[in-house]
């Protein structure tokens, strides 16, 4: 279950989780934000390019590969966790997810140019730490 994917294709993730239930065997932690441009471009906005040949503007994903060049309006983004979905959404999410295995695994997936890889990884496990405590409240 990764819902950075369902966002921007406009799906609702929660209704999906409750679908799928015991067909999901791995959960991703990634937001995605919608832009003004999706009004005009759809959420199929194609406009992306290979990576950067420079690596130092690269956006590394790991294990040697990067990021896409994303179009400079594009219709939607990868964010870091918390900047397209709030606190409360992501508490939603994970009591759906926790509905369907309450042991679940979930794994950070940084894919925001915005923040470095030890900046996004800490914006993402502070506001998913927040989430899972409200969750658990």
């Amino acid at each position: 279950m990764d819902p950075s994917h369902l966002m921007w294709q406009g799906m609702d993730i929660f209704a999906s989780i409750q679908l799928l239930g015991q067909h999901i065997f791995h959960v991703h932690a990634k937001d995605t934000k919608i832009l003004p441009g999706v009004a005009t471009r759809g959420v199929l906005d194609d406009r992306f390019g290979p990576p950067p040949a420079d690596p130092a503007k690269q956006t590394p994903t790991g294990f040697g590969h990067a990021c896409a060049t994303w179009p400079s309006d594009p219709a939607w983004r990868f964010v870091a966790i918390g900047e397209g979905h709030d606190v409360p959404w992501w508490t939603q999410f994970l009591k759906e997810v926790a509905a369907v295995n309450p042991t679940m695994n979930i794994s950070i997936e940084h894919e925001d140019a915005a923040y470095s890889q030890l900046d996004g990884l800490k914006l993402a496990a502070d506001r998913l730490s927040a989430a899972a405590q409200a969750a658990s409240a």
